[in-house]
C-alpha cells in the first residue's frame, strides 16, 4: 500500500531530522566531554544542526523553490523560537526535575521537532506570495 502523497513531506521531515538531529546531538555531547556548560552546549549544536537542516530540508524534505531571501531570515526566526524553546525545556528538565543533560536533550529534541515541522511547513517553505524590494507584491514560487 502506497502512502498518500501529502504524508512524503513528514516522512522526509523525519528522515532528515533524524539525521540531523544525531549530528546536532553528536556535538551536543563532545561539547559536554570538553567540560562545556550544558546550555552553551545546546547553542553550538543548536547553530551547527539548523545550518546543515536549513540547506538539506530546504531542497530534499519541502522542495522548496522560495528564494533564499525570503526563506532563510524566516527560517532564523523559526530557529530562535525553536532554540529558545529547547533551552527552556532543558534548563527546567535539568535544574527542576534534576535529569541528566543527555537525557533531557533527546526530549527536547522531540518537542521542538513537532513545532519546527509546523512553522516549516507552514511559513518558511511553502512558495506563496511576498513583497519584493519595491514593496509590490509577487509570487515567489
Amino acid at each position: 500500500m502506497a502512502l498518500p502523497h501529502s504524508v512524503w513531506p513528514l516522512v522526509r521531515f523525519g528522515a532528515v531530522g533524524v539525521a540531523v538531529n544525531a549530528l546536532g546531538y553528536v556535538v551536543f555531547a563532545l561539547g559536554l566531554q570538553t567540560s562545556m556548560n550544558y546550555l552553551a552546549a545546546m547553542l553550538v549544536s543548536y547553530v551547527t544542526a539548523a545550518t546543515v537542516g536549513y540547506l538539506v530540508h530546504r531542497s530534499q524534505t519541502f522542495h522548496s523553490t522560495r528564494s533564499h531571501a525570503v526563506g532563510a531570515p524566516r527560517f532564523v526566526v523559526v530557529q530562535i523560537a525553536g532554540a529558545l524553546l529547547n533551552y527552556m525545556l532543558l534548563h527546567m528538565f535539568v535544574v527542576r526535575f534534576r535529569i541528566d543533560p543527555l537525557h533531557a536533550q533527546l526530549m527536547c529534541i522531540v518537542a521542538v521537532a513537532a513545532f519546527t515541522y509546523i512553522a516549516y511547513s507552514a511559513w518558511v517553505f511553502v512558495p506563496g506570495f511576498d513583497r519584493d524590494s519595491t514593496g509590490d507584491r509577487r509570487n515567489d514560487a
